[in-house]
């Protein structure tokens, strides 16, 4: 397997990243074979019950790179045991990205705009991605008023994220860390994707990815979430003391 695209957490940038990999380069790549709630619903094979020695080697086999959660819930596996899985495709894998926020409470902020309408519409959609959202879906999805968000929730989801941040920055094997926050700040992604496809030796074929990775596509829309979250000012005090 020539890349591996870890997302530490949810709304970090991975899936644009993949999504590049996978429809502008040579690259076969394989978008989270170990969420089981995706490969249920795509009848996908359960990668997250296979030992590490069958699924490593169906998809060594089968596609160039994957990307997948530094700690996704699994039914089958716990966080600690999901990290020792990790490491080992971390120690097979020449090349390994891994994203993350380092303003982390706008990664929460985004993920409980899309967990709360998930909840507030039927039938449920959880919205990742700016594409969803057309027509009469994106004005509902911009004007439905939210929940207010859990603070001590969010300490806590923060600080468990934190640690598994640090577990992971120990292992120390040609990791490639990337803060969203500002490589889509300034299009510094850019020069990642084509410094990787170099670097494999895979070859870009089309310019999709200078779309799927262009800071105007995330999901952050600072004046509708302060209208639409009743504590968004309260919340947004944290943003520079949840910082990873």
């Amino acid at each position: 397997m020539k890349l591996i695209i870890f997302g530490l957490h949810t709304r970090c940038g991975t899936t644009s990243l993949v999504k590049s990999f996978a429809q502008s380069s040579s690259l076969e790549m394989y978008e989270e074979p170990f969420n089981h709630g995706v490969n249920e619903r795509l009848d996908r094979p359960r990668y997250e019950q296979m030992s590490f020695q069958d699924s490593y080697k169906i998809l060594s086999d089968k596609y160039d790179g994957i990307k997948t959660f530094m700690m996704h819930p699994k039914p089958e596996r716990t966080h600690d045991e999901t990290f020792e899985y990790n490491k080992k495709l971390i120690k097979k894998s020449p090349n390994v990205i891994m994203m993350y926020r380092s303003h982390w409470v706008w990664a929460h902020i985004s993920e409980h705009m899309s967990w709360a309408y998930s909840r507030l519409v039927y039938p449920p959609k959880y919205i990742w991605q700016p594409e969803q959202l057309i027509g009469e879906e994106r004005n509902k999805f911009f004007s439905m008023k939210r929940p207010p968000i859990n603070i001590a929730n969010m300490i806590a989801k923060y600080n468990h994220v934190k640690q598994y941040k640090q577990k992971y920055e120990k292992i120390g094997h040609r990791v490639v860390l990337l803060d969203y926050d500002k490589y889509f700040s300034d299009h510094s992604i850019h020069a990642v994707f084509k410094s990787t496809i170099e670097s494999i030796g895979a070859d870009i074929l089309n310019d999709k990815w200078k779309t799927l990775l262009s800071p105007d596509r995330k999901m952050n829309n600072g004046e509708a979430y302060e209208k639409l979250i009743p504590n968004y000012n309260k919340v947004i005090e944290y943003e520079n003391q949840l910082l990873l």
